[in-house]
């Protein structure tokens, strides 16, 4: 294990999550007191400056990596001759206190492995966790899923070519899923609870259809991927105080419907409340 705290990448990742609690904390501050103050822009705005805020999150501490690791690997040299240095000091009443680190950073480099371990550890847990959350949504594509009737099939076509939706969108009822899911973003699809189409009024079936096709519309799948993706890259940075309140905002704000326009056709889709 000691040896580990000689490998500049480990160092380097280290040292990017001690620099990522107070550069999370600095956008994330940033982020939170924007959207405090851009309550008179369109909610298309605010939503695209949560996602750069996100993006620039992973793009921070990537670089911060990527020029960590450059310096330690530069540096590598110097270091193999400090440490041949200190295996050849003779010993004596003063070698205990000359081994030990002279300095809050001597002392981190020596443990930050550790810090890199649990990381390590933290995120191979989560990515798990998160491709099994993966491999369900493909288990309910097709268990207990049938195609609604033609009738549905035509009214969902004609709302997704209204929202200008051109790609192939598929519509299904699952006997699995117990509320609506929208899911996919090379081939979405939209599940409806097994009854609904058939139980439901035709008003709110439509508006609660809209509401799905705007997440497609938007591609929240990606962006909820996006976020996803950097809570767990730096889900051992993301508990800062100021991140936590803009984490909680940014998904507040990425899974919010918010109007958009199309070849002058108007859409506000909330759920079960939408205006065409």
């Amino acid at each position: 294990m000691n040896n580990l705290s000689s490998v500049e990448w480990v160092q380097a990742m280290g040292w990017t999550l001690l620099h990522a609690l107070w550069q999370l904390t600095l956008i994330g501050g940033i982020a939170w007191l924007w959207y405090r103050l851009s309550t008179t822009l369109n909610p298309g705005k605010r939503y695209a400056g949560m996602v750069f805020f996100l993006v620039l999150c992973l793009f921070v501490t990537g670089y911060t990596f990527i020029r960590l690791w450059w310096a330690f690997d530069l540096a590598q040299e110097g270091s193999l001759v400090a440490e041949q240095a200190a295996t050849v000091q003779l010993p004596g009443p003063d070698t205990e206190s000359a081994s030990t680190p002279a300095s809050l950073s001597g002392w981190l480099n020596a443990h930050l492995h550790w810090l890199t371990i649990g990381w390590l550890l933290g995120v191979t847990l989560l990515a798990l966790r998160a491709f099994g959350g993966y491999l369900f949504l493909q288990y309910l594509r097709v268990e207990g899923a049938q195609m609604p009737d033609a009738h549905w099939q035509i009214r969902f076509e004609a709302l997704k070519k209204g929202m200008g939706i051109n790609r192939a969108v598929q519509l299904l009822e699952s006997a699995v899923v117990k509320g609506p899911v929208t899911f996919g973003y090379f081939k979405p699809v939209v599940l409806i609870p097994a009854g609904w189409l058939a139980n439901f009024p035709p008003d709110q079936l439509e508006a609660l259809l809209l509401h799905e096709l705007a997440h497609v519309y938007r591609r929240d799948f990606m962006v909820n991927i996006l976020l996803s993706a950097i809570t767990i890259l730096l889900f051992s940075s993301c508990r800062t105080l100021a991140f936590r309140p803009y984490s909680r905002v940014a998904r507040g704000v990425l899974r919010r419907p918010r109007p958009f326009r199309r070849r002058r056709s108007y859409y506000l889709c909330r759920e079960f409340d939408c205006y065409f």
